[in-house]
């Protein structure tokens, strides 16, 4: 259900009760991630979802979307990849902070969010 390919280039819009938001995506610049966001798309993920955050910067816009209204699509989410399309930055610096989202949680609660540094 999570393979279907993107196409090269498309406009997606979110509707809120806080107003609207857009995203361009563009297959060649994020092959793995357009592909991602378009099948939960499709599959109806971003339904009656919910943000946990959104983070809105002259260089940066982040939205960071909660579990999907309809629990049963959650499972679409599920989903890893090990392709060389991913992109890893290296050299990364050793004390570099980070912040992971932990999108899966075993003991029947939410997902949590740790922050670091690495090294």
């Amino acid at each position: 259900a999570m393979r279907k390919q993107a196409p090269t280039s498309f406009t997606m819009t979110w509707r809120t009760n806080y107003g609207d938001f857009v995203a361009t995506c563009e297959r060649a610049r994020a092959p793995v991630w357009v592909d991602r966001i378009f099948n939960l798309a499709r599959l109806g993920y971003y339904d009656a979802n919910y943000f946990l955050r959104v983070l809105n910067t002259s260089r940066l816009q982040i939205v960071q979307f909660g579990t999907a209204g309809d629990p049963t699509i959650s499972n679409v989410y599920n989903w890893s990849t090990t392709t060389s399309e991913c992109a890893i930055l290296e050299p990364q610096p050793p004390d570099m902070p980070f912040c992971m989202a932990d999108s899966s949680s075993s003991g029947g609660g939410g997902g949590g969010e740790r922050r670091g540094r690495r090294g």
